[in-house]
């Protein structure tokens, strides 16, 4: 029944030439896949289509990147679900109203680094912290990138 939702929502939104190619790819067993990421689930298809209106996302080797009007945000493929927070929260609403211009701040627990990212676009001066082993990884990337882009 999922299989013929599926099929008439593409055929809806893209089209006949759609549903043939869906056709054609599911019985040859060739997997989903959006901009290079694996789509494997209901969640991990909800997520990049949410990602993607809300920025670009696309995977390079085994990282997916997301860029936003924060940044550019990176994780291991395997870990996209770690992206759910910038598909689901708005941080300008949630940190924007506050003055950290000119500031220290110490974003313990940096998950992504994006409320370091937005701070540091405020003015602050900071101080990135992770503590979780996976993320440490991801944390120094996005530190890379905010230096690289000149935003330290």
């Amino acid at each position: 029944m999922a299989l013929l939702k599926g099929l008439r929502l593409t055929l809806r939104s893209m089209g006949p030439k759609w549903v043939a190619k869906e056709i054609t790819r599911r019985i040859v067993g060739k997997p989903y896949t959006y901009n290079g990421i694996f789509v494997k689930d209901d969640a991990t298809f909800r997520l990049v289509r949410k990602l993607a209106s809300k920025g670009s996302v696309w995977r390079q080797g085994d990282m997916v990147f997301f860029r936003n009007k924060l940044g550019i945000f990176a994780v291991y493929s395997k870990d996209i679900q770690l992206l759910r927070s910038l598909a689901e929260e708005d941080f300008e609403m949630m940190y924007g109203y506050l003055d950290v211009k000119g500031k220290t701040v110490a974003d313990i627990g940096a998950y992504l680094g994006e409320t370091t990212v937005l701070f540091a676009q405020m003015g602050a001066r900071r101080s990135p912290l992770q503590c979780e082993n996976k993320l440490c990884d991801v944390s120094k990337a996005q530190h890379f990138l905010i230096q690289r882009d000149g935003r330290y």
